[in-house]
């Protein structure tokens, strides 16, 4: 008897390696198919960064030309100074009012064609 129970033993062990065996191969697989998926994973999200990255680069680009810009804008006091330098607008008004009117310039224009001595005609 203890010869077939060491059969039965054995052969009980030869069918639990067997399924152990096939669940190895199972979760190797799984294994191999999860690992897979977590390279293309990293790939994409490197991919992504990549990308990200570039587009950071541009609008920091496009940022530091915005502050060179701001930069050469002139100060509120060199603004205000500017506009105090302008004329008011009753003086603007009355250097507008000094100029020749349409038909003062006109006159103008005539007398000075009148008065421009004429050129010899060409042999």
């Amino acid at each position: 008897m203890p010869a077939r129970t060491l059969e039965e033993r054995v052969a009980s062990l030869e069918s639990r390696v067997g399924e152990l065996e096939g669940r190895d191969e199972f979760f190797i697989s799984q294994l191999q198919g999860i690992h897979l998926e977590v390279q293309g994973l990293r790939q994409d999200y490197e991919l992504r960064t990549n990308i990200l990255s570039a587009r950071m680069r541009g609008v920091e680009a496009r940022l530091n030309q915005v502050e060179i810009r701001l930069s050469q804008l002139p100060t509120r006091d060199e603004f205000e100074q500017r506009l105090s330098q302008l004329p008011t607008r009753d003086e603007f008004e009355q250097r507008l009012s000094q100029l020749p009117t349409r038909e003062e310039m006109t006159q103008i224009v005539r007398d000075a064609l009148i008065a421009r001595p004429k050129r010899p005609k060409a042999p």
